[in-house]
């Protein structure tokens, strides 16, 4: 049974999105990251999520300073999320960007299946002195891959952000 009021507050959130989640929308929607498929202000049971994709059963959580505030009410929904097999992905928004090829690093192994769990982001690819041939292409190919996509999201990010500067959107509070 569908909650209207939490559909309209998510309608709501939606057309007041922070800058935060602006760019990261603008990554991550219309399969543009990895092939998956992303909604924003996404109700789920009782709570309403910045960003799911359901197929992956992932929620990511842009989180600015009033969560720091809100750790038992986040701890709580997080253990309900968890109850109901999603995963839950927190990013603080100085996170986001300072270190947004470490953040969607880290989603892609999320959403890939190769991460254990969604804490702490790595800073970098694990290269070992040695490694064999096979080892060699296999990261040379990943790092192709990645070096393709971090070029798209920053391409994207920056018409995004030029778009809103001509438009005079800039100067949106945060």
């Amino acid at each position: 049974m569908i909650n209207h009021a939490k559909r309209d507050r998510a309608r709501e959130l939606r057309g007041n999105a922070t800058p935060f989640e602006q760019i990261f929308w603008q990554t991550v929607r219309g399969h543009r990251f990895a092939g998956f498929k992303f909604r924003r202000q996404q109700v789920i049971g009782p709570f309403i999520v910045d960003f799911a994709c359901l197929s992956a059963k992932l929620v990511v959580e842009l989180d600015g300073s009033q969560h720091a505030e809100a750790v038992a009410y986040d701890t709580q929904r997080d253990a309900w999320l968890n109850s109901e097999g999603y995963r839950v992905f927190r990013v603080w928004n100085n996170e986001w960007t300072q270190q947004q090829e470490a953040v969607l690093e880290r989603l892609w192994e999320m959403l890939n299946g190769t991460a254990p769990s969604p804490q702490p982001l790595p800073l970098s690819i694990n290269l070992t002195l040695n490694p064999s041939p096979a080892e060699r292409d296999f990261k040379n190919i990943c790092l192709t891959k990645r070096h393709r996509l971090l070029n798209q999201v920053f391409t994207q990010a920056t018409r995004f952000c030029d778009t809103h500067k001509k438009k005079g959107l800039h100067q949106k509070s945060i």
